[in-house]
């Protein structure tokens, strides 16, 4: 279904679990992280700012992220939507 899945640094810590199915992946754009951490919490302004910087799909299920999401154009999908 993908050909890899990329989590930042932060989301991993969130969640507090490894899967070797996983790659932590850092974002380079840290004056992004910072910008979006006024709109959003950490784990998520990483995710937005990875996706962002490599034109990839991110999964998102709260409503405000989404929102910056559509604003940034940056593609993602729900967690529900992979499960279906």
């Amino acid at each position: 279904m993908f050909d890899s899945i990329l989590i930042p640094p932060k989301v991993s810590e969130e969640v507090g679990v490894f899967f070797s199915w996983l790659e932590i992946k850092n974002s380079s754009a840290q004056g992004l992280i910072l910008a979006l951490k006024l709109l959003v919490d950490h784990g998520d302004a990483e995710a937005l700012a990875l996706g962002y910087e490599l034109n990839v799909k991110v999964i998102l299920d709260e409503q405000k992220v989404r929102q910056v999401a559509r604003k940034m154009k940056v593609s993602f999908s729900e967690t529900i939507a992979i499960l279906s």
